[in-house]
């Protein structure tokens, strides 16, 4: 994905488009932005799940050894080889590279920090997809991200099959 496509959104906007938190943003703009949250993680997502071929093949060894350790150890559990393959992917080798692209030698520019916050808030609804949690009353601002959670959990489970 694009990281740049979303600094500049935020750059051309009088207001970051990306601004969830109740207390920062009336409730309509607010109701706007989760729409832009949700279409920037499903594009996000869909791109991931699309690019199997793109993962190196030492992270895929690694997930698939993971895989089989979590189906000896808990065969009667499907949802800890999920979560921990794909908390593995996501918390290790995804979130860093979305929230820091500059360190990763991804992009030749530096990431302004008003486009950090987002960036954190993407990463953070993805960890989530992949961990198969819902957000909570302690992320109030978030839960209306919920419904875009429980549709994602299948495709991801689908996708961590493969």
């Amino acid at each position: 994905y694009n990281v740049l496509e979303i600094i500049t959104q935020i750059e051309n906007s009088l207001q970051n488009p990306f601004e969830v938190k109740i207390d920062k943003v009336e409730e309509v703009v607010r109701q706007r932005n989760i729409i832009n949250v949700k279409n920037t993680v499903i594009d996000i997502l869909n791109r991931i799940m699309g690019a199997n071929n793109l993962m190196p093949p030492s992270v895929h060894k690694i997930t698939v050894m993971m895989s089989r350790a979590c189906n000896e150890a808990f065969p009667e559990n499907d949802i800890v080889r999920y979560t921990a393959v794909s908390g593995f992917i996501f918390l290790r080798y995804i979130c860093p590279a979305l929230i820091s692209p500059d360190a990763f030698n991804l992009i030749n520019t530096d990431i302004p920090e008003s486009a950090r916050p987002t960036l954190v808030l993407i990463s953070k609804v993805l960890q989530i997809i992949a961990n198969q949690k819902y957000f909570d009353e302690k992320q109030k601002d978030l839960m209306d991200l919920n419904s875009l959670v429980k549709e994602y959990i299948p495709h991801f489970r689908a996708w961590i099959h493969r």
